[in-house]
């Protein structure tokens, strides 16, 4: 359950919207697990949250332009019934800048982290096509994360709609926010293709290929859904 609204803020050209909700759920485990499924814990947890966003992304016929930022923070509390007194902090920055008419630098940074998360599972993962290009996403999880993606946008004056992309992804998976070490990252490079399909209610067709600058291999990725 969720509840939402504007806060005017003085210097700012548009409002924070604060969003505030509660998360409960209950698991029970009536028989065992066939052997070929990774066993969960049973029980029940509750969390409230508090969210911050800020939204000055903006639309034009071929890209993104301006900036997004996100912060979560959510408790869970073993007096309101839960097995698991937990919290989370989760902050996401978006940035799409325009360098001409044609050319764009877009960037995004991610930083999570949760302590006591429920049901014995590590929250967070990282790789694949929507983090970080080459790594597979489910190799590392933990309770926290860490990465950011950058990448050059470049148009052709003659088909606008036709893109490509030259992009840096960085980043990590650790057991916990104490364990965070930025010298311990991983580092991707990649070239990808756009293409905005208008007759398609405006689709991105992209088409990326990342390179593990340690492991000296490479993977492609493809969809309709921009990674970010």
């Amino acid at each position: 359950m969720k509840v939402s609204r504007d806060w005017h803020i003085d210097g700012l050209p548009l409002p924070l919207t604060v969003g505030t909700g509660i998360t409960f759920e209950e698991r029970g485990l009536d028989r065992p697990y066939p052997e070929t499924i990774e066993a969960q814990e049973a029980g029940r947890y509750n969390r409230l949250h508090l969210t911050l966003t800020f939204d000055d992304l903006h639309s034009e016929r071929y890209r993104r332009y301006g900036s997004y930022y996100s912060l979560t923070l959510a408790r869970g509390f073993d007096w309101l019934d839960s097995d698991y007194d937990s919290e989370l902090v989760e902050f996401e920055a978006l940035g799409f800048r325009p360098l001409n008419r044609y050319d764009n630098i877009n960037y995004r940074l991610v930083v999570a982290a949760s302590s006591n998360s429920p049901f014995d599972y590590q929250k967070y993962g990282i790789g694949g096509g929507s983090s970080i290009r080459r790594l597979e996403s489910v190799d590392d999880r933990g309770d926290a994360r860490v990465f950011t993606n950058i990448e050059y946008v470049f148009a052709y004056q003659k088909h606008p709609g036709v893109r490509h992309s030259l992009f840096l992804d960085s980043g990590n998976i650790y057991d916990d926010f104490d364990d965070i070490d930025l010298a311990d990252m991983h580092y991707t490079i990649g070239t990808g293709f756009r293409w905005k399909i208008e007759s398609f209610v405006k689709t991105d067709l992209f088409l990326d290929f990342g390179y593990d600058i340690d492991e000296k291999a490479g993977k492609l990725y493809g969809g309709t859904s921009l990674p970010f």
